[in-house]
């Protein structure tokens, strides 16, 4: 991979856990914004996507307005789908998927609460065991 943004991303982001409700929420619009894309065409434009969408604040997307809505439509930085705008409005206001689930080998009763994230604590490290540096 020759792209330093990509690069950057899998040895610093990509197989860590987060537990910000913030950074899941990046994560959340970005990958239903790579629908039909390429991850690496996402991680060329996140800098703009972070700008457009108030830096991925939940608390401030929420109350985006139809004129909001248009100005982002305009914006030739991100991707311009109107459907993938909404989702992430409805997102940030909860009226998307309450809780996100790490698909594991096994089913474990046991479980700690991370914001909107449940992460089974005996396969925690396991799932974020993967990250091996590109470079």
């Amino acid at each position: 991979m020759n792209n330093p943004i990509y690069v950057a991303y899998h040895d610093s982001e990509w197989g860590i856990a987060q537990y910000d409700d913030q950074s899941l929420y990046e994560l959340l619009v970005l990958e239903t914004f790579q629908a039909g894309l390429s991850w690496e065409t996402i991680l060329n434009k996140r800098h703009n996507f972070r700008s457009a969408f108030d830096r991925f604040d939940p608390n401030l997307v929420q109350h985006y307005d139809n004129k909001k809505v248009q100005s982002l439509m305009e914006n030739p930085g991100i991707i311009r789908n109107r459907r993938k705008i909404d989702a992430a409005i409805s997102n940030a206001r909860g009226q998307g998927p309450k809780k996100a689930l790490i698909a594991t080998t096994s089913r474990s009763s046991k479980s700690e609460r991370f914001g909107y994230l449940i992460i089974p604590c005996d396969c925690n490290n396991f799932c974020f065991s993967f990250n091996k540096p590109m470079q």
